[in-house]
């Protein structure tokens, strides 16, 4: 499903929980458009945290495959907020970075990348396991801001 970037899409229903005006982003259909920008490796990363921990549920919409490739898929959706808006993108964004070269406009880079002073790892919780439970005597859990498991060590 095509989208332009920095449309406002504030009146999509699954947002109705969630105040505030949102831009879409990355909502590519089958066309990866390039701006010529190069998306660093630093913000590659924020963006990856930051599905994880600003994941929109967007209700019966089922999963989504890629239309460019067709080779990968997702559900839901995820957003990056700054300056009193919230940009929204699929869970795909990160794909069609990597696999199509698109990039998304300069505003919305700079946003992520803003973000690196405000990102947390989550909290982590410890569990230990009286005497020798088949070698495993520990296992640590990360959480993201939204409880999802992020990372079992």
């Amino acid at each position: 499903m095509y989208i332009k970037d920095l449309t406002d899409i504030s009146d999509w229903y699954y947002l109705a929980d969630e105040p505030g005006q949102y831009l879409a982003i990355g909502w590519l259909g089958s066309d990866a458009p390039s701006t010529g920008l190069s998306i660093s490796e630093r913000a590659m990363e924020l963006l990856q945290q930051l599905s994880d921990s600003n994941y929109i549920e967007d209700g019966e919409l089922g999963d989504h495959t890629c239309e460019i490739c067709g080779a990968a898929e997702s559900h839901g959706s995820f957003y990056i907020q700054a300056d009193g808006l919230r940009y929204l993108a699929p869970l795909m964004l990160n794909h069609y970075i990597s696999a199509h070269g698109y990039t998304p406009p300069e505003a919305f880079v700079k946003v992520v990348e803003s973000q690196s002073g405000e990102m947390s790892t989550g909290q982590i919780e410890e569990f230990e396991f009286p005497g020798e439970s088949e070698g495993f005597r520990e296992i640590k859990r990360e959480f993201s801001s939204c409880g999802r498991i992020v990372m079992v060590v």
